[in-house]
């Protein structure tokens, strides 16, 4: 059976990683999910520069171009 094609991968602009940053009560779990919608892994590669997938990458540069990221938690609608 074939498997579907993985989804393509993004690494966040510095920018926005500082941005993110500066929007951080901690680098738990606890915080992250609730601000970003992410996990500490997927925050862990998005600091070094590694690549996450692309959608996630760009909902987070979305999020705080809009200025909903560093300031305003995450909702249930983004």
């Amino acid at each position: 059976m074939k498997q579907p094609a993985p989804e393509p991968l993004k690494v966040v602009p510095r920018d926005i990683v500082e941005a993110m940053r500066a929007g951080l009560a901690g680098q738990t779990n606890a915080a992250l999910m609730p601000r970003y919608g992410i996990s500490y892994n997927t925050w862990r590669k998005v600091q070094v520069g590694d690549a996450i997938r692309r959608s996630v990458a760009e909902r987070l540069e979305q999020r705080l171009r809009d200025g909903r990221g560093a300031d305003q938690p995450r909702t249930a609608h983004g």
